[in-house]
């Protein structure tokens, strides 16, 4: 039933109670089918829901006869009906308004298609476009403002026409470093509402990584492997890793860590991909509490960069540990949020020895200070199906994270791929290396190379640290 406080809106009365003949001539409709027009119908107009503030018998009517607000005895039969009153929420309703709002995107220095979306009053946002970033920045959301503000998700509901700014961080790369990766526009849209406990360290990612094949050739680097138009791939473009299964971890599964201990979960550059369990160089075993990931780029002083090259070792020995490259890894204060199970490990071949022939290997390399390690064959091996040693063209195509930002996908890349930790058995001066070139892994040059192999970073994380 219709209230007083509500007629008394609707129809511009500042009280009820005047009985002020005809104080309801501009709002007639609520005195159709009553006596108001024909002596013969029942009632005079509609109880309203509100009782007389003076007594305790009285209630407001609407009274046709008078066309003013009266009242009378509750327990009355006579002279008045029941007149129903509904709520309905104005976007359900049509009345010549607009039954949207518009959502204007500013790209804040980059681009964005569309520049704007419309959204029907009452409804979620939505899936919103993700800018392509000024030169040097990534993505990190939309916001109310152009600085701060409140971010917008899919789930933010507009109520009024808005504007809104797409906002960036600084690339955490080196200055020369060639940004020639990408999120793909596809959602993992099961990894989208994973829950981040406290101490989680590692999230399945949302997006993928891509890049676009640049190579020629029939036979060798990301062409060789299918990906141009013509090809096997039918398309140029790389996407590296995968969105994953839950609850499982398969080597290629793609992960956003923060290393940093920000608290942010950088789709670009803290993209990690998980190789295998760790394995244990000591015990010659794999442990199977502990994850190993690999780093999407190679690192100059531990910060994102795919053009610089660094030996293994300058003194072209191969059985004393990467003695060089070792200083480029992530610090402990770099990424304070990653450690290693053990700072010291037994360096081993790629057959499992102890020694080249050159020399007894080190039984407590020392990474002491560094956040992060290089991968061992044994690993590389258990990740994608190998024996590292056979020198197979291709044999890397089904693990082809592992050559992200190298001259796998682009010539004008600093490097072939990253060294491993593991030097050769049969000599005393090579190192296995990923060589984006053949899609294999190799040990053709010496531990002293400069020219054409880069630091790539592999971390330790406990599984109980990752969410997956």
């Amino acid at each position: 039933l219709l209230t007083a406080k509500e007629l008394m809106a609707g129809c511009n009365l500042t009280e009820v109670g005047r009985l002020t003949r005809g104080e309801l001539d501009s709002c007639n409709y609520i005195m159709e089918n009553t006596k108001y027009a024909k002596s013969s119908i029942g009632s005079y107009g509609p109880w309203l829901e509100t009782p007389l503030a003076s007594n305790y018998l009285d209630v407001w009517f609407v009274h046709g006869s008078n066309r003013y607000v009266g009242s009378r005895s509750a327990f009355g039969t006579s002279y008045v009906g029941a007149r129903p009153a509904i709520e309905v929420p104005k976007s359900k309703i049509e009345y010549g308004a607009s039954s949207t709002y518009t959502v204007k995107l500013n790209s804040n220095g980059g681009s964005v298609n569309p520049t704007s979306i419309t959204v029907n009053i009452g409804d979620a946002i939505g899936t919103l476009p993700e800018p392509t970033p000024p030169t040097g920045k990534s993505f990190t959301g939309w916001y109310t403002e152009l600085t701060g503000g409140i971010e917008v998700t899919s789930t933010y509901v507009p109520n009024t026409d808005i504007e809104i700014y797409a906002q960036y961080e600084e690339l955490k790369v080196c200055a020369d470093n060639e940004n020639i990766t990408r999120l793909s526009s596809t959602t993992c849209s099961n990894n989208e509402n994973i829950t981040i406990g406290d101490g989680i360290v590692c999230k399945r990612a949302v997006k993928l990584h891509e890049e676009t094949c640049l190579q020629t050739s029939t036979s060798y680097y990301c062409s060789g492997a299918g990906y141009t138009t013509s090809g096997s791939k039918g398309t140029s473009t790389i996407t590296y890793g995968s969105c994953g299964t839950s609850g499982t971890l398969t080597s290629g599964d793609a992960f956003t860590c923060d290393v940093n201990g920000d608290g942010n979960f950088d789709e670009l550059t803290e993209r990690f991909y998980y190789v295998s369990d760790y394995y244990d160089t000591s015990a010659k075993e794999f442990d199977t509490d502990t994850a190993v990931l690999i780093y999407y780029n190679n690192v100059t002083s531990g910060v994102s960069c795919n053009k610089n090259k660094y030996a293994y070792d300058s003194s072209n020995t191969n059985y004393n540990g990467p003695r060089t490259l070792i200083t480029q890894l992530p610090t402990t204060s770099q990424w304070s949020n990653v450690t290693l199970k053990n700072e010291t490990r037994q360096i081993l071949t790629e057959t499992g020895t102890t020694s080249t022939s050159g020399g007894t290997l080190p039984t407590n390399y020392s990474y002491s200070g560094y956040a992060a390690r290089f991968l061992t064959a044994q690993e590389l091996n258990s990740a994608c199906g190998i024996t590292i040693g056979n020198v197979i063209t291709g044999e890397l195509d089904g693990c082809n994270y592992v050559m992200e930002n190298t001259k796998y996908a682009k010539s004008s890349i600093g490097s072939y791929g990253g060294w491993l930790e593991t030097p050769r058995s049969s000599n005393s001066f090579n190192v296995w290396y990923v060589y984006g070139f053949d899609r294999t892994v190799y040990n053709y040059v010496n531990a002293s190379d400069f020219y054409n192999y880069g630091a790539r970073p592999a971390i330790e994380v406990l599984k109980s640290k990752i969410s997956y």
